[in-house]
């Protein structure tokens, strides 16, 4: 790569990064220079790739819903604006996000908040899991289960259709690994890539997701977010059950429908959750002998003859302080936004972020989502409990 220019870097071409630049240059009709450059340009260890790639509205904070909601309407936008082109294959789907007794009223409330936030979320206690549920285990159970606007996407297709919009209305996607910011008087002037090359530019976008902590740290701030590995396992039975939801049991494990069969992972409590090496992509298929399975089959009895035929990893950036998004500008350093800490729910998010990026970059504030709670520099935790 060679020395260069932009009036906005964004570091980061997942979807976070190219929703940015799409809206920047295709929605908002910005035309001055956008560069986005990621160390991966084709996609090929990106999260975004990654991840599940499944879409919900049952959060227990607000802006979270929102964000569903909106994404799910940026995404149906794109199919609109594309046609073919656009689709993302999203397959509608529910969730069932079940809990102990112990968790109940905690539970209501977010079905309380999701009401009254638009999303057609119901609230079943035992009896009513069992009613609806055969196939379930529920003794002990309550759960919420969404009723539309919920489902799961490809997110190869989701970055293709990003990346083409963006590069059409003038955006340019370069390879190559950052180093540092590069600072200057206390502001931030560009980036220092691993070859010794730099990019000046006047504004620079930071959303390399488990690597943004790193050079946040090597611009002087330390963060509270870590890359934490997450394994997906690909799942096959001789017993499926039919039309499944995505469920989500108490112990952290999740398992939803994917094609002929299922795909599965565990998101466990803090303290069995350690960092991990982001570039570390290899899945821990010991997990699923040890601690999925057994606890699928603790529930759904149909599970009891359940073969793993596959598995891959990715890797949260999980705030470890309130599991939710870092977002905007960064106080003690002119010249920079960045988006991270999305703990597990970045791809969900990502069309409405990227947008919310880009109106902070041009106008100074939010116009379409007010996210301000979600700043770097809020005063306290806003706690997110609904991590799957």
């Amino acid at each position: 790569m060679t020395d260069g220019r932009a009036d906005i870097l964004i570091i980061g071409a997942g979807a976070v990064g190219l929703s940015a630049a799409v809206f920047l240059t295709s929605r908002f009709g910005f035309e001055g220079r956008v560069v986005v450059v990621d160390r991966d340009p084709q996609g090929a260890r990106s999260q975004t790739v990654r991840s599940a790639a499944s879409l919900r509205q049952q959060f227990s904070i607000a802006e979270n819903i929102r964000l569903s909601r909106e994404g799910l309407a940026l995404m149906e936008d794109l199919k609109a604006r594309h046609g073919a082109e656009g689709d993302i294959g999203f397959r509608e789907g529910r969730y069932l996000v079940l809990c102990d007794a112990e968790d109940r009223d905690a539970l209501a409330r977010a079905v309380a908040l999701q009401r009254m936030e638009g999303a057609a979320t119901l609230f079943l206690d035992e009896g009513g899991l069992q009613d609806r549920f055969g196939w379930l285990r529920a003794d002990g159970l309550c759960g919420s289960l969404g009723q539309g606007g919920e489902g799961w996407f490809d997110p190869w297709r989701l970055l293709s259709v990003l990346k083409r919009e963006a590069v059409s209305a003038g955006a340019t996607i370069l390879g190559g690994a950052v180093r540092q910011l590069d600072i200057e008087a206390g502001r931030v002037t560009g980036a220092l890539f691993e070859d010794g090359t730099r990019i000046a530019a006047g504004l620079t976008i930071l959303c390399a997701g488990c690597h943004t902590p790193q050079l946040l740290e090597r611009a002087g701030q330390r963060i509270a977010v870590e890359p934490v590995k997450r394994s997906v396992f690909s799942l096959a039975t001789p017993d499926p059950v039919p039309e499944m939801p995505l469920v989500a049991l108490p112990s952290g494990v999740w398992v939803r429908p994917e094609g002929a069969g299922y795909i599965a992972g565990w998101s466990p409590p803090d303290g069995d959750d350690p960092a991990s090496d982001p570039d570390d992509d290899a899945p821990d298929t010991l997990l699923f002998e040890d601690r999925l399975w057994p606890l699928l089959a603790e529930r759904i009895p149909a599970f009891e003859r359940l073969k793993m035929t596959g598995a891959w990893a990715g890797h949260y950036d999980m705030n470890r302080i309130d599991q939710n998004a870092l977002l905007g500008a960064v106080p003690w350093r002119e010249g920079l936004l960045f988006a991270c800490g999305f703990s597990g729910h970045g791809v969900q998010h990502a069309l409405p972020m990227g947008r919310a990026l880009a109106e902070l970059a041009l106008y100074g504030g939010f116009r379409s989502l007010d996210l301000s709670r979600l700043s770097p520099s809020r005063p306290e935790a806003l706690t997110e409990t609904g991590i799957i």
